[in-house]
């Protein structure tokens, strides 16, 4: 499953490696050869980035990058298509369909007609791109209904009536959001141009801005983003480049950064802005830089590699992944949880302990880090304290299969059948697909004479999970009985 992702990642550095050869040429005059090389080492500066570990290392996020590969394949069809005379159609087609493709992986596909747009000032100069104002109204007008789209979708699936709640929970509003993430987006400038492991994390410390100055830093970063904004609209026809760069950044940011309640902020949502970062700047030095620099810049490759590989390490642990998540965000209930988890399922009782008590001391929404400590207290014998953590969890989630499960499953081992039964039936009517909890209420069944009761339950349990060895196993036992 991860190379399937590195293919997506590589195809989506190649289209941008083609972009980059179309595009560059109205901008800078050099001959072919110098601009292939500075292409390539745009394109490859982009691709070994350590940024985009989250979003090719992390399974979840397989959307990011066929919404990114579909979406810079858009963007090449269009462009291949401005810059010809005939044949223009089969290319607009091709950018139409990666365009639908794109939004239907993501959010951000919908981006693909607000880049055409962007590309505009690029194109100028082609003979064959030459348009009248009624194609740059229709360009305009498909960016617009590509954004009314996605608004339309937002609201027919619910999300939109779902935010109000949402914002409630958090116990901040859409101003609140707005204000932070202007330091959140300068915050992943930063990150891109340094992308030093100190800066990438799974989950991040964020302080909520509450005030243009509170923290302080919220009224500079909104200013520093108005203007750059501002630098943009006035370079447009100037200095087309810088401004396709700066409104390409911030348009990529734009569907998570703004008022849509989701986390504050994730280090995959860097994925296509640093496209418009990491290739111009790469492309600059290489083709401004004395020849006798391009070792320099074969090093700083090989860096970005090195720090790719070292973060891609990290993610290949889950303890190692949560421990560095927890150095980095200390405060969040999140990784310590994690972190909890993923030492009791290793066996490592002794240190998930520790981060059990640090995830419940930051008041976690769910049972997991007091279960996670229950059964490591329970493998290191101590039954007294595991049985509190347990039958805690029960009483602070009752609504919670897993806690319930849990908590049956401890009273079953202390020889406490009829309560150990209450509390495993209370967790499949929670929960009626908790397999365990079927095997668990079987043995209860059998060991108090009814095996009768096993039976179904075992029955019920292979209709649903037909591989359940374990289950098979026990039907059998049951069946002599």
């Amino acid at each position: 499953m991860h190379l399937e992702n590195i293919a997506l990642h590589v195809a989506s550095a190649l289209l941008i490696f083609a972009l980059l050869l179309r595009l560059a040429p109205s901008v800078v005059k050099i001959d072919e050869r110098r601009l292939t090389v500075a292409a390539a080492i745009g394109a490859a500066a982009w691709a070994l980035s350590p940024v985009h570990t989250q979003a090719v290392s992390y399974l979840v996020q397989r959307h990011t990058l066929m919404s990114g590969a579909l979406v810079s394949g858009s963007c090449y069809c269009w462009v291949r298509g401005r810059k010809i005379s005939r044949g223009r159609s089969l290319w607009f087609a091709g950018a139409g369909l990666c365009f639908a493709a794109a939004a239907a992986s993501k959010e951000s596909g919908f981006l693909a007609p607000v880049y055409w747009l962007l590309a505009e000032p690029l194109l100028r100069s082609a003979p064959a791109a030459r348009v009248n104002r009624r194609f740059m109204a229709g360009l305009a007008g498909a960016a617009l209904m590509a954004g009314a789209t996605l608004l339309a979708a937002l609201a027919l699936s619910g999300m939109l009536d779902g935010f109000a709640q949402t914002y409630r929970e958090l116990g901040y509003g859409p101003l609140e959001r707005l204000a932070t993430e202007a330091r959140v987006v300068l915050g992943y400038l930063v990150t891109i141009v340094l992308p030093l492991p100190s800066r990438l994390a799974l989950d991040h410390e964020i302080e909520v801005s509450t005030s243009l100055f509170a923290p302080w830093t919220t009224a500079p970063a909104i200013i520093i983003i108005l203007a750059a904004v501002a630098v943009a609209v006035a370079a447009w026809h100037r200095r087309p480049a810088l401004a396709v760069c700066i409104l390409g950044f911030l348009v990529s940011l734009a569907p998570e950064a703004t008022i849509v309640p989701v986390e504050l902020i994730n280090d995959h949502r860097m994925y296509l802005a640093a496209a418009f970062v990491v290739p111009p700047l790469a492309m600059w030095a290489a083709l401004n830089l004395d020849r006798r620099a391009l070792p320099v810049l074969i090093a700083v490759l090989a860096l970005l590699g090195g720090l790719t590989a070292l973060r891609n390490r990290t993610w290949q642990d889950l303890i190692k992944l949560w421990s560095d998540s927890a150095k980095k965000s200390p405060a969040l209930y999140r990784p310590w949880s994690n972190l909890c988890g993923a030492l009791t399922d290793e066996g490592e009782f002794h240190r998930a302990i520790p981060a059990c008590d640090a995830a419940i001391r930051r008041n976690p929404p769910g049972p997991a880090p007091q279960i996670n400590r229950g059964i490591s207290l329970m493998r290191l014998g101590d039954r007294e304290q595991a049985g509190l953590d347990f039958a805690a969890a029960a009483q602070k989630w009752p609504d919670s299969a897993l806690a319930r499960f849990n908590y049956g499953a401890f009273l079953f081992t202390v020889r406490r059948g009829p309560e150990a039964l209450a509390e495993i039936s209370r967790a499949l009517e929670l929960d009626p697909f908790l397999a365990p909890a079927y095997l668990l209420r079987a043995r209860i069944y059998l060991e108090s004479g009814n095996p009768a009761q096993a039976r179904a339950d075992l029955a019920l349990l292979l209709r649903m999970y037909p591989e359940n060895e374990e289950a098979r196993r026990l039907l059998e036992e049951a069946g002599k009985r």
